[in-house]
């Protein structure tokens, strides 16, 4: 039996962990809904990492985050104009969060889900 090719692997991988349907949404509308039963992930783990973000975010800023209103107060960005903003014109108005596995095991369980890696 011939070798199978790296492509032929993947789309075994792919229909293996039931993303066929989502593949084809992708490349249609350009973004897919991967829901919880296809991916392992559940809602629970949904609402740590989401809580996790907005905790580390207060730390680094010095200000609360909810997910329905964002900042809950005015963010100061020190002037600091990134490429994006030096490119656009635009007042910064963005911060990045890095290093996000040092924050808990639930952004490294993520990081090594399969269905994300495919």
């Amino acid at each position: 039996m011939a070798e199978l090719t790296h492509r032929q692997e993947r789309n075994a991988f792919m229909t293996e962990l039931g993303l066929e349907p989502y593949v084809l949404e992708l490349e249609l509308n350009g973004y897919a809904v991967v829901p919880p039963s296809v991916t392992g992930v559940t809602e629970e783990q949904i609402d740590t990492l989401t809580q996790l973000l907005l905790d580390k975010s207060a730390e680094l800023v010095g200000c609360r985050f909810t997910v329905e209103d964002g900042p809950e107060c005015e963010l100061d960005y020190g002037g600091y104009k990134g490429i994006i903003e030096r490119m656009s014109g635009v007042e910064p108005s963005q911060f990045q969060l890095m290093q996000l596995c040092t924050f808990g095991r639930a952004f490294r369980d993520l990081a090594v889900n399969p269905v994300g890696g495919t």
